[in-house]
């Protein structure tokens, strides 16, 4: 039997119930055009119905439950980062290459006969790393403007 999008939510998806029950309330909240066309939203297990006053209350009381679960969690995590700053950590995976290295390596890049990939290789990382930490510009013509020079 094929399972809805709410059950495969429900399965794994979300983190549980809350994040199951926060992203059912936040699309039909933000969906008003589901009221208007006298679409309503039912829930089997817990009795819930959206069509009548007292399913509406519960309803948008479960919303709001929903929403400051997600935002204390929010509060906190921010919270638990600014104390870790406070005492001189930083998050994040720490840089695979030094100072030191990126130096050297920037000077065996000098030399046309080095290739890319090999002093990769010798450091244990990917070309694409040196891309990024801006050792290497990139080449061709999607990374040139008008003119031909590089960008």
């Amino acid at each position: 039997m094929p399972q809805s999008l709410a059950q495969r939510r429900y399965a794994g998806g979300f983190g549980g119930w809350i994040g199951w029950v926060a992203a059912c309330l936040i699309s039909y909240r933000s969906s008003p055009s589901w009221n208007a066309w006298g679409i309503g939203f039912e829930s089997l297990t817990e009795k819930i119905e959206t069509n009548s006053a007292a399913g509406k209350l519960i309803f948008h009381l479960f919303a709001a439950l929903a929403e400051f679960e997600r935002n204390l969690i929010r509060e906190r995590t921010h919270a638990g980062l600014a104390a870790a700053r406070a005492r001189g950590r930083s998050g994040g995976r720490r840089p695979k290459l030094g100072e030191k290295q990126l130096r050297e390596i920037r000077a065996l890049l000098r030399d046309p006969e080095i290739k890319v990939a090999d002093v990769a290789r010798r450091y244990g990382v990917s070309r694409t790393t040196f891309y990024k930490l801006g050792v290497i510009k990139p080449q061709g013509k999607d990374y040139q403007n008008e003119t031909g020079t590089p960008v």
